[in-house]
């Protein structure tokens, strides 16, 4: 691919404005009393089919190694942010839930984060419409 300058501008912008969302995503979770990484373990937990996944999934979504993925859930069972429980069907296998402390921690700082994207969301959109523009090129 033929890189020009219209491409480095377009992904420059891009990767400034990831840059200002992610500063923003440290504050709130921060002012929140959790670390980003904590936040996204509670978004993918929240996410996931059951609203629970294995400890490798997590792990695998993280991209973690099963042992810095085991002291995470620890320091969010530690704030009663997570459960495990033994899967039924495996165990050998354990599942990690939110508590509704978690719960509701997640959906106020989902709140906020899907806030500051609206706010942005043309910035975006002009972003992506330079970086589709440059592909074409």
């Amino acid at each position: 691919m033929d890189v020009d300058h219209d491409k480095l501008v377009a992904l420059a912008g891009f990767r400034a404005a990831l840059r200002r969302f992610l500063a923003f995503s440290e504050e709130a979770t921060i002012e929140a009393g959790i670390t980003s990484q904590q936040y996204q373990a509670l978004l993918a937990i929240g996410a996931a089919k059951g609203a629970a996944l294995t400890l490798g999934a997590l792990a695998q979504e993280l991209l973690l190694k099963a042992n810095a993925a085991v002291q995470l859930v620890d320091r969010l069972a530690a704030q009663d942010l997570v459960t495990r429980t033994r899967d039924e069907g495996d165990r050998r296998s354990v599942r990690i839930a939110l508590t509704p402390k978690g719960r509701a921690l997640l959906v106020k700082l989902a709140g906020l984060h899907l806030d500051q994207l609206s706010r942005r969301k043309k910035q975006f959109a002009d972003i992506l419409r330079r970086l589709k523009q440059t592909q074409a090129d």
